[in-house]
């Protein structure tokens, strides 16, 4: 039997055999690709959950940094009953910012402990002075609330500055 012979009579002996090989390789091929779809589609859907967190996060930072500008101009027109609503709002949006984010620096997280401790502060001296009638002195509440707003506004340009 010459060469060519051989080679047709062994392909049509195992052609079922080279074919089931064959459906294998293309078998494990497609599942590999599968597999690597999978994992971009995974981490894809995390990044742009990780994305809008930290969008998020960004809207509540900004609508404390709102609050805090409402605060100085209800204590300037001495609409004090409104105070301890805004200083709430405050305290709720960072905190959730703060645990729906959960990424900041150590530094930014211990700035914005501070800022909620200092909102609470503000919140509790303004109740009290509402049922004393005694009242602390704007000037120097409105000029920590500027600071606050400083610094806040400060971590909210380093957020959004690592959200793009």
């Amino acid at each position: 039997m010459a060469g060519g012979d051989k080679r047709v009579a062994f392909l049509g002996e195992h052609w079922g055999d080279l074919a089931s090989v064959a459906g294998l390789a293309v078998s494990l091929i497609g599942f590999w690709l599968a597999v690597r779809a999978a994992w971009a589609a995974a981490r894809a859907a995390t990044d742009a959950k990780d994305l809008l967190t930290r969008y998020d996060c960004i809207l509540e930072v900004s609508q404390a940094l709102s609050a805090m500008e409402e605060i100085k101009r209800l204590m300037r027109d001495k609409a004090w009953t409104l105070v301890p609503d805004r200083c709430t709002v405050i305290c709720q949006s960072l905190i959730s910012g703060r645990v729906g984010f959960g990424r900041f620096s150590i530094e930014d997280d211990a700035a914005l402990t501070g800022i909620i401790q200092q909102f609470q502060g503000i919140r509790e001296k303004v109740e009290r002075a509402n049922v004393s009638g005694k009242y602390p002195a704007v000037a120097n509440i409105i000029a920590l609330v500027s600071k606050q707003s400083d610094e806040l506004r400060a971590i909210l340009v380093r957020l959004r500055s690592r959200a793009h």
